[in-house]
């Protein structure tokens, strides 16, 4: 499912309508970029764990510091994630 205009450092809602024929569920669905271990802050260790993956082939343990998702981890992932540094989800 494609998503436009979706800020970073913010948590959406995804509404599923219609599962089992009836019901509708509400899935919280939160952007950080960068934040490559998931925690909600976007901090050194992210940046870390970034840049010890360039040049590495994206796989299924990795693929968080792709975080232009083009499918490869460079220095173009860790300029991205340099700049968001400090952000963090409320």
């Amino acid at each position: 499912m494609p998503l436009t205009n979706v800020a970073n450092a913010q948590t959406t809602q995804i509404t599923l309508n219609g599962v089992n024929g009836s019901t509708n569920f509400a899935i919280p669905m939160s952007v950080l970029i960068g934040d490559t271990n998931g925690n909600g802050t976007m901090n050194a260790s992210d940046l870390s764990q970034t840049k010890s993956g360039v040049g590495h082939a994206v796989d299924g343990t990795n693929f968080r510091s792709d975080v232009n998702a083009n499918g490869y981890i460079d220095v173009v992932d860790v300029s991205i994630a340099k700049s968001s540094v400090g952000t963090g989800l409320p």
